[in-house]
C-alpha cells in the first residue's frame, strides 16, 4: 500500500494512526517548508527518524555537552566515520560510550522530531512499504500510539506559543552575570550559549519542548536572552 498526499488534507495524526493500526513496515517521508523528515516503521512502530536539519553529527554534539564523551572522542569518531562510513553512534560505542546512554539520547531525539511534526501545517507525505533494517546493537522502537497522544498534547500547548518560537530558534545571553532565577529557569539559562537551538536545549535539559520554550520566552521577556 503506497500512501501519499498533503498533510493539509490528511494530517500526521491520521497517518500515524493508520500505520500503527495496520502494523505497517516501511518508510514515511514528510517534506515541509524547511525540513525533510524520514520515519522508518516496523510493524506499526517507529524504529528510526532522520531529519535533514538535524544531521547525525548533532547526536555527537549532544552527547558531548551531556558529558558522556569528550570533544576529542567526538572528533576522532567523526573522522573515522568520514573515512570508513558507518553510524556515528556505533563508532562511539566502540570508543566507550555506554549503550544505554546512546539509546536514551536517540529515543529522546527521535521523539522530539516526531512530536514537532504535529505543528506543521503544510507539507507532503509519502509512505512506501519496504524492508526496514533493525539496529540489533541499539534497538529502538517508539510506541506510535503513545507518540500520537503526546503529539496532540504538545500541539495544544504549542498553540499558545505559535509564531513566537520554534525548535530551531537560537538565543544568546544579554549579560555576563548569572541572574537570580528559579531552579528550572536557571538550568535552562545556563544552556543558552549562542550555539544550542531550542531542540538541543530540550535534549540537554531532559524537559519537554513546551516547558523549555515557555521558560526561554520568560527569560526573553526579562531581557536576559
Amino acid at each position: 500500500m503506497a500512501l501519499e498526499g498533503s498533510i493539509k488534507e490528511f494530517g500526521l495524526a491520521d497517518i500515524l494512526q493508520l500505520l500503527y493500526f495496520q502494523r505497517k513496515t516501511g518508510l514515511l517521508s514528510i517534506q515541509g517548508p524547511s525540513d525533510v523528515v524520514r520515519l522508518l516503521f516496523y510493524e506499526g512502530n517507529i524504529v528510526s527518524v532522520e531529519s535533514r536539519k538535524r544531521p547525525e553529527a548533532r547526536l555527537g554534539m549532544i552527547l558531548q555537552k551531556k558529558g558522556l564523551i569528550s570533544k576529542e572522542t567526538l572528533q576522532e569518531a567523526l573522522k573515522e566515520q568520514a573515512q570508513r562510513g558507518g553510524r556515528l553512534g556505533h563508532i562511539l560505542l566502540r570508543k566507550g560510550l555506554p549503550k544505554e546512554a546512546l539509546r536514551e539520547t536517540l529515543t529522546q531525539q527521535f521523539t522530539d522530531i516526531v512530536t514537532y511534526l504535529f505543528t506543521w501545517r503544510e507539507g507532503r507525505y509519502e509512505f512506501r512499504p519496504q524492508g526496514v533494517p533493525i539496529d540489533k546493537e541499539v534497538p529502538i522502537s517508539l510506541d506510535t500510539q503513545h507518540l500520537l497522544m503526546e503529539g496532540l498534547r504538545i500541539l495544544d500547548e504549542w498553540s499558545l506559543l505559535k509564531g513566537k518560537i520554534t525548535l530551531d530558534t537560537v538565543f544568546v545571553r544579554t549579560g555576563a552575570e548569572e541572574p537570580e532565577l528559579s531552579e528550572q529557569e536557571l538550568s535552562i539559562y545556563r544552556l543558552v550559549d549562542g550555539e544550542n537551538d531550542v531542540s538541543a536545549i530540550v535534549a540537554l535539559s531532559g524537559l519537554d519542548s513546551f516547558q523549555v520554550s515557555k521558560a526561554l520566552l520568560a527569560l526573553y521577556d526579562k531581557g536576559l536572552i
